[in-house]
């Protein structure tokens, strides 16, 4: 399984990744993750070609936000999960927009993540 995890915020992604590897070690799952600081970042990578099953997204990015991404990633593949994690509860809604499969409020608990 392939995983992407756009955050700008290096503590932030300490926290996310920690929550992956434990979820990893649970399920026994074979994980790729990789970290993008940005919207543009993230797609310069899927438009090369790499593909993800998950896709990780914080709605407040430099340069092109979480959502304006998450709709880049709709117009090219429907199935990939999209998951929000952010601070910016307003966005909720527009969730459903992009078909998010989750919506996630900063800071994050485990026990929500490992859902």
């Amino acid at each position: 399984m392939r995983i992407a995890v756009c955050e700008d915020e290096k503590n932030q992604q300490e926290k996310i990744q920690e929550m992956i590897v434990e979820w990893k070690n649970q399920t026994r799952c074979t994980l790729t993750t990789n970290f993008f600081s940005s919207g543009e970042q993230f797609l310069s990578s899927w438009e090369s070609g790499v593909s993800y099953d998950i896709v990780f997204l914080d709605i407040h990015l430099d340069g092109m936000d979480g959502m304006k991404l998450a709709r880049s990633i709709r117009e090219q593949d429907e199935s990939v999960l999209l998951v929000f994690i952010t601070t910016r509860i307003e966005y909720v809604l527009k969730g459903y927009e992009v078909n998010a499969w989750r919506y996630l409020i900063k800071p994050v608990h485990k026990s929500e993540f490992l859902l």
